[in-house]
């Protein structure tokens, strides 16, 4: 009886201790199934940066800027990582692979390599991971050319606006396309006809550019500028202008070259169709009440005085106030319906204690600085994190909603004491300012 007895508690034992092990299985096999049939011990690159230049997504050639440079060097910082097993080391190839240099690897893997370059020199940049098993990562994966030029963003930035101002006055339609960006912020394919029927409209176009400043912004740069712009109608033969504005364009750093990625208003290209080859549908103050050239829908070249949006503003901005109290009573804000709601009722975003930023679903935000927020002009179109923030007081976040649309705000205050409530802890108040584009996609502000 006793025997029987054992048995029956062994047989038992094994029965859940099989339980268990498929269960873990059946987990790992869950939790790894989004990453769609990747090896859990090849290890990858998931960031890469030379100095403060984002190259992750460079395809063959990264042009980095004199005042790209720390000092004169170059630090390639990046993070390797593996879903099972460990990164032994990080090796760094500037010859195409045919010698290796260790880079630093530190916590997470997190890795440093630094060097100083030789101006207008083409390296052969890659890099790649290795495991304490003896995985590599794909050299190929993380392989380009790179070259440090010896004019400074600004200087690449200049010459490539007046090359494209060059091509247009030439009415060189191919040589001025090949110099906008495949990811243009407006339409493209619009730009492309745009460019196209000014050449039918206009004659002897003649334009003078005098620019103000230029703004960089990870790889992007704002131009700011004032033109002078004549041209003549082909349809009546009338001198038209000049035209005296002041307007903005953005250049992105796409590869080896500096390429259009977006025009403000009023135009100084693609006249034919500022809906869909301009950024924003508003001009810049500069130019309000000022005669310009403009080409109507039927093609015909004229002048005509700007007014100051042609509508009304598709930024709603207003004050808000959040309340808090512990960890359960908490408020956040819907941007798209301007409301204050629980958090519970998934919020675009919701302040915990007076201090933490927690994200509702899709939605990322990006730390824009100590800033004005009546300043901030144009967001970045990328750089935005899910992960909870912990805010301060006139700092600017820039939010990236899930429906496509963005915002920014500001808090005036931040975790004020309204009293002991109940529950536990105090109540607290949050105020901010906030402004909301409701232009899917639009990022001005």
């Amino acid at each position: 009886m006793r025997n029987s007895s054992t048995k029956i508690i062994a047989f038992m034992v094994f029965f859940c201790m099989a339980f268990a092990v498929m269960a873990f299985a059946s987990s790992e096999a869950y939790a790894a199934w989004w990453r769609f049939g990747k090896s859990d011990d090849v290890p990858e690159i998931a960031d890469l940066r030379f100095n403060a230049v984002d190259a992750r997504n460079v395809e063959t050639h990264l042009i980095l800027g004199r005042d790209d440079l720390d000092q004169g060097r170059v630090i390639v910082r990046g993070r390797a990582i593996l879903y099972s097993g460990t990164v032994g080391r990080v090796d760094i190839s500037l010859d195409g692979g045919q010698t290796w240099q260790r880079a630093n690897l530190g916590d997470r893997g997190m890795f440093t390599f630094e060097f100083t370059p030789e101006m207008e020199r083409t390296y052969q940049f890659a890099a790649r991971v290795l495991t304490t098993a003896g995985k590599a990562s794909e050299i190929a994966d993380y392989a380009f050319e790179f070259t440090v030029s010896t004019l400074t963003n600004t200087d690449a930035v200049r010459a490539a606006f007046m090359e494209l101002i060059a091509l247009y006055m030439n009415k060189d339609a191919m040589g001025f396309m090949n110099r906008v960006s495949p990811n243009y912020y407006g339409d493209r394919s619009g730009l492309t006809d745009a460019i196209r029927d000014d050449f039918r409209a206009l004659d002897n176009i003649r334009i003078q550019v005098n620019i103000t400043r230029i703004i960089g912004f990870d790889n992007r740069f704002q131009v700011y500028f004032t033109f002078n712009r004549s041209a003549i109608s082909t349809r009546t033969g009338k001198t038209l202008g000049p035209d005296q504005l002041a307007s903005t364009a953005e250049f992105s750093r796409d590869g080896e070259s500096y390429m259009l990625y977006g025009l403000g208003q009023p135009l100084i290209f693609g006249l034919s169709n500022p809906d869909a080859v301009a950024s924003s549908p508003f001009m810049t103050m500069e130019s309000v009440g000022k005669p310009s050239i403009i080409i109507t829908r039927d093609g015909e070249a004229k002048e005509e005085v700007l007014g100051e949006t042609g509508g009304e503003s598709s930024v709603v901005e207003g004050t808000a106030t959040l309340t808090s109290q512990g960890w359960e009573q908490n408020q956040g804000f819907v941007f798209q319906d301007e409301a204050v709601v629980d958090c519970g009722a998934n919020p675009d975003f919701c302040i915990q204690e007076g201090q933490f930023m927690e994200l509702g679903p899709g939605v990322g935000v990006r730390d824009l600085g100590a800033r004005n927020l009546d300043d901030i002009a144009q967001v970045p179109d990328t750089g935005y994190s899910g992960q909870a923030v912990d805010v301060q007081t006139g700092r600017v976040y820039a939010f990236k909603l899930f429906n496509g649309h963005y915002a920014i705000i500001v808090f005036t205050e931040l975790g004020t004491p309204m009293g002991t409530g109940g529950g536990y802890g105090h109540q607290m108040r949050s105020v901010f300012r906030y402004k909301y584009q409701t232009n899917k996609g639009s990022r001005t502000f």
